[in-house]
């Protein structure tokens, strides 16, 4: 067994077969590199490209038979990730923001079944109305056909009437989407009659369930609420709420629910990922979405500002890419070089691009591409940045190297010189027995 490396980019979120053995395996990935800019001025070249980050999750335990990851082109500015974990920000903060209220009162503290304090009791502050808390994310990654689940555990409130068992969740996307009516008394469930809203989300599933945390009306009395659908072709975004609801199991978003202003849920463990395998539950305390393993990308040159390597990556161990140049006396700026496993990537300068961090590979010199990094199987590693080009070399910015080096910026002499486009990305994925010997090992020395 080998590890497997992931080079295909695409702007489209792809999924990924799990093979048998990777069940526990080790994640390593590096951003794309950010192109140059070109000639700007008789006297002006192009800016360097910042280097793409590195990120490692050294130990990650996949659940279910396929995986989505992102591998962006060079040049494209999107970040590069792998095993979404909650696509929901804050999940554990129903009653502020990112998550807005509308005619319902939240408050934090209560008694979750993980046994802490995270539970929001939800209670409605009006008579009639909508009572709705919700989530709406334009992550700048593609969601439109693809499938999302929901997992959400819930709790009988202490208020009276219908609107106090059972409540209503909304997934999908901000124009379109499935709802579900779930109620709490009975344990029971199933997607409404009118579940696809306009059509648009097929495949609506749903289910109230019990797990080891969730035990139901005769233990805790919390509900492991689930459910999916695959959005429509055309949404860029999505969105997920929940309401207290007034028993008729209404699809619409503005339906009227008549609410008793005493009627009252408890709310937890809020969680969104691709898929419609449902994941355990992980608690997302930060403000973006999480991955198993995420390496952001290096920023593309904009005129006279040169890219630079982008931080707040995720994982065990993680390392920021190299800033581009910014030109000077006409010569193009270098390219930052990607960030790697010995740490971040070199800065770059006039006329040379930053290193690569694998200790190994030198930026390019002026003129010249990047260099290819080579740590991971000899071929694919984390490259340089591109050397810029000098003041009296007329042609195009040369491209970073393989892979995450930022491109090199153009010469001022040629007005159709163009920037030299970023490194790609890639992922590496090694399963934990191709790891374990050297575990053996370590623990053989110690004794």
């Amino acid at each position: 067994m080998t590890n497997t490396i992931l080079t295909s980019a695409s702007s489209a979120i792809q999924l990924w077969n799990v093979l048998p053995g990777y069940q526990t395996l080790q994640i390593e990935g590096v951003g794309p590199g950010g192109n140059a800019t070109g000639y700007q001025s008789s006297t002006t070249g192009g800016a360097g490209g910042g280097g793409g980050s590195y990120a490692k999750r050294i130990n990650q335990l996949l659940t279910g038979s396929s995986i989505y990851y992102r591998l962006p082109a060079a040049g494209s500015g999107l970040d590069t990730w792998f095993g979404d974990l909650n696509l929901l920000p804050q999940s554990n903060a129903l009653g502020t923001t990112p998550w807005g209220v509308y005619q319902i009162g939240g408050v934090g503290g209560y008694a979750d079944p993980f046994g802490t304090s995270t539970a929001w009791l939800f209670t409605e502050v009006v008579a009639t109305s909508t009572h709705i808390t919700y989530q709406t994310q334009n992550n700048g990654f593609p969601t439109g056909g693809l499938p999302l689940n929901f997992r959400l555990y819930a709790h009988l409130g202490t208020g009276t009437g219908a609107n106090a068992r059972r409540i209503e969740a909304f997934l999908g996307g901000q124009t379109s989407g499935c709802a579900w009516a779930f109620d709490l008394t009975g344990g029971t469930s199933s997607p409404n009659s009118t579940a696809v809203l306009s059509g648009s989300a097929t495949n609506a599933q749903a289910a109230i369930t019990t797990d080891a945390w969730a035990t139901g009306a005769s233990g805790n009395g919390w509900y492991l609420l689930t459910g999916s659908c695959t959005l429509a072709a055309g949404d860029t975004g999505w969105q997920f709420n929940f309401s207290t609801d007034n028993g008729t199991g209404t699809a619409a978003l503005a339906a009227t629910f008549l609410g008793s202003t005493s009627a009252n849920v408890y709310i937890c463990g809020a969680q969104v990922n691709f898929g419609t395998i449902t994941k355990p539950y992980v608690v997302n305390n930060n403000a973006t979405p999480m991955f198993a393993m995420l390496a952001k990308a290096g920023t593309n040159a904009v005129t006279a500002t040169a890219g630079v390597g982008q931080t707040g990556s995720l994982g065990d161990t993680i390392a920021q890419g190299g800033n581009g140049a910014v030109q000077s006396s006409g010569a193009g700026g270098g390219g930052g070089g990607a960030g790697g496993p010995s740490g971040a990537g070199g800065n770059a300068s006039t006329t040379t691009g930053g290193t690569a961090d694998n200790a190994v590979v030198a930026g390019g010199t002026v003129g010249n591409v990047g260099n290819s990094g080579t740590e991971f199987d000899g071929t694919h590693g984390c490259g340089s940045g591109a050397g810029g080009l000098a003041a009296a070399t007329a042609g195009t910015g040369k491209a970073g190297g393989s892979y995450g080096g930022g491109g090199g910026g153009a010469s001022k002499t040629t007005a159709a010189s163009a920037g030299g486009a970023g490194g790609a990305s890639l992922i590496v994925l090694t399963p934990k027995s191709l790891l374990l010997p050297h575990v053996r090992l370590k623990q053989y020395l110690r004794r």
